[in-house]
């Protein structure tokens, strides 16, 4: 077990901000960091899939692996440990893959 931290790049608070502010019809996307102080074991990203609208379809990318998680079927995401990972949150309309 270790230090982790996780950020957003694009200025503090404004994540929460922008997604509320996406109309039904909008795309959103978000640069998500997380850097672990010396992983020894898989890092588990989760997250309450409930919460989220079920109009929109929203997905995890993990960028260094390229695999994409629909974050309204699942609830967590597995990686194996390392110092520093991006991921990118998108948000589109629902069928709009």
């Amino acid at each position: 077990h270790g230090t982790l931290q996780a950020h957003f790049l694009t200025g503090p608070g404004q994540y929460w901000r922008d997604i509320h502010r996406l109309t039904e019809m909008e795309n959103g996307q978000w640069r998500l960091v997380i850097r672990a102080e010396n992983p020894t074991s898989p890092i588990v990203l989760t997250w309450d899939h409930t919460a989220f609208p079920a109009n929109r379809s929203i997905e995890l990318v993990d960028m260094e692996e390229a695999v994409v998680t629909d974050m309204l079927e699942r609830e967590n995401y597995i990686y194996p440990g390392s110092s520093k990972r991006e991921f990118m949150i998108r948000i589109k309309p629902q069928g709009d893959k």
